[in-house]
């Protein structure tokens, strides 16, 4: 019992360390060590005022300026929208006037401000809108509890009066005029955006599009992600796949790779999302999307995460509240509660199924419409390596296209999270007695995959991924211990060996040892076998960049 106590505390001191190192989609900032989340009026008052500073950049405007030879003339009627992969608002990755009748393009001001009709999108934000004597008014929904409660803008004018969430009276001015455009109220959208209750409204320069996120409503889905230049005040680009919007990130005869990420503390009260930056390199920032996306067409890749964090941000530690959502939507006091931007949880539309059955859903959308003859891979790090496991499982018992590699990169399952009469598993997996932990679950997902000629790959690289070992999983795959030297912070240690190795997709492989270019079939010789790979603890290991990594061929897994 001691050691089991001991254990539990490392974990706990581990795992609630675990940092989310991107702001929104991608801005070029560095980690931010999140705080366990708790649900305090003091957290909420920290997202608050976090908020009300994303409010005051926006007021100074000229945050959407691009270099182009386009002139504006903002007092004629904007055309209608037809293209819609530039130039556009997204809100959790969904095109705002997509499919609405006589929806009016936006655009960027000559002063540097995204103008855009502010009705349609002040209805994606669940308002109620009005127009009458040159005022446009917008009165939140019940199930808006973030945004102004009333919004009033004035044709002709900067001035917009609003109520806060709190019910306080307030005024401010926009960066540039409201117009009317035949019809269409046009304003600056990072403004109203946030004065709405968008966590974060952020711009890609590359597509002209603002990109923004609503926690009220649960997002989840697989964001396709777009090439980043490190620049401090252009995102990236990316959208969420929506069978039937056009995407501008997602070419559906391209090689495909899919990254599911696992626990999130603190992102949605800190308004931050999981992305691809790497921010330990000694050369500098590496957005490592990038190193799959810049090569020939031939090997140009979608590139996506599963993003699930609002049902990924909850108060376990261990994540044992974010696990069970993974098999089981309906466990006891838990279920598929989601996080809001004020903190507090959420069951509002909630589906009958879990994280794992809505990876797969969101999954299938991809697999139908891809290739089978084009490459698919998929990576799970931390739980995310467990739900990859689950939901694959399921794919491959209802025979549907599986991905050709799975990379487990330091996947966590919590040994201590056994069926009971308050949290269920799924049936028809072998297990050693009469309440199996979801260990098993994933051998049963190894074994099936193998059987199917799936690679999988396997990486330990923290004391997190130590204690969350699964043995199982691990023999039949081909297994690596990385020794991420060059760091001493243990929660980068568990979760940024993910972007080191989607870095080392464009530099050579070494001759012995794991690397994405080598094929499918390198990885399956060294499957099902007790031999592993073991990175040197040379000077290698003490430095980020992948291209002097080297490895030995061992004998004994753990």
């Amino acid at each position: 019992m001691k050691k089991y106590k001991i254990k539990y505390a490392r974990l706990a001191f581990v795992l609630g360390l675990i940092f989310v190192s991107l702001t929104s989609c991608e801005n070029e900032v560095g980690p931010t060590l999140a705080a366990q989340p708790v649900q305090s009026k003091q957290q909420t008052s920290n997202a608050d005022l976090l908020h009300a500073k994303m409010i005051e950049e926006a007021v100074k405007g000229g945050l959407e300026s691009v270099n182009n030879s386009i002139t504006v003339n903002p007092k004629t009627a904007r055309p209608v929208a037809t293209n819609f992969l530039n130039t556009r608002v997204l809100i959790n990755g969904s095109i705002v006037g997509y499919g609405v009748t006589g929806y009016q393009q936006s655009y960027i001001s000559p002063g540097g401000n995204f103008m855009t009709p502010v009705a349609e999108l002040l209805r994606r934000f669940e308002y109620t809108v009005s127009f009458s004597n040159n005022i446009l008014t917008a009165i939140r929904k019940a199930d808006n509890t973030f945004g102004a409660q009333r919004i009033d803008l004035t044709v002709g004018s900067t001035n917009v009066s609003y109520i806060t969430s709190s019910g306080q009276g307030a005024n401010l001015l926009l960066p540039e005029t409201a117009i009317n455009s035949d019809g269409a109220v046009f304003a600056p959208a990072r403004l109203i955006a946030l004065l709405a209750g968008a966590a974060t409204a952020e711009f890609d320069a590359d597509t002209t599009t603002l990109q923004t996120y609503y926690y009220e409503v649960n997002d989840f889905g697989i964001y396709f992600y777009g090439i980043q230049q490190n620049s401090s005040n252009d995102a990236v680009g990316c959208q969420k796949y929506i069978p039937g919007e056009p995407n501008p990130f997602f070419v559906a005869t391209r090689k495909t790779l899919i990254y599911a990420h696992g626990y999130q503390p603190g992102s949605i009260s800190g308004f931050k999302r999981e992305g691809f930056l790497f921010n330990q390199a000694e050369s500098g920032n590496q957005n490592v999307q990038n190193y799959w996306k810049l090569n020939s067409e031939s090997e140009n890749w979608n590139v996506g995460i599963f993003h699930w964090i609002q049902l990924a941000d909850d108060n376990g530690l261990p994540p044992l509240t974010e696990e069970k959502k993974i098999y089981d939507a309906n466990s006891s006091g838990i279920g598929m509660r989601w996080r809001k931007s004020n903190n507090t949880f959420s069951t509002r539309g909630n589906s009958s199924l879990s994280v794992l059955q809505l990876y797969r859903q969101e999954y299938q959308k991809i697999t139908a419409v891809v290739s089978n003859a084009t490459e698919l891979r998929l990576i799970g790090n931390s739980l995310g390596g467990n739900l990859t496991m689950a939901m694959l499982r399921e794919v491959a018992i209802n025979g549907a296209r599986l991905p050709n590699r799975v990379t487990l990169m330091d996947p966590y399952w919590n040994p201590g999270l056994v069926k009971s009469g308050s949290f269920n598993l799924p049936t028809n997996f072998v297990t050693p007695n009469s309440s199996p932990d979801t260990r098993y679950v994933g051998k049963d997902a190894a074994v099936r995959l193998n059987n199917a000629g799936i690679a999988i790959e396997y990486f330990v690289s923290s004391a997190a991924g130590q204690d969350g070992y699964n043995r199982g999983v691990a023999f039949i795959a081909q297994y690596t211990n990385l020794l991420p030297f060059y760091t001493n912070d243990i929660a980068a240690k568990h979760t940024q060996p993910t972007r080191v190795y989607m870095w080392s997709k464009g530099l050579g492989f070494p001759a012995v040892g794991p690397h994405p270019n080598k094929d499918n079939l390198s990885v399956r010789q060294n499957m099902n076998t007790d031999n592993y790979f073991s990175q040197n603890s040379q000077s290698s290991a003490f430095t980020a960049g992948p291209g002097d990594d080297t490895y030995t061929l061992a004998f004994g897994k753990p």
